[in-house]
């Protein structure tokens, strides 16, 4: 479940960067990444998201 979510995130943000609708901050990738690691630790949702930098 959690790497269904991951990657459908992933697909989606790929595809908004791709086609030049939107301009995505590198920062967003990191946060996507920290997300990801800490889902992959065994972390709950809140746990990861808890990871984001503000």
């Amino acid at each position: 479940m959690r790497l269904t979510f991951l990657i459908s995130l992933l697909i989606l943000l790929t595809s908004c960067a791709t086609n030049g609708t939107s301009n995505i901050d590198p920062s967003v990738w990191e946060d996507l990444s920290n997300i990801s690691e800490a889902l992959l630790e065994g972390k709950s949702y809140s746990e990861a998201l808890s990871e984001v930098k503000y």
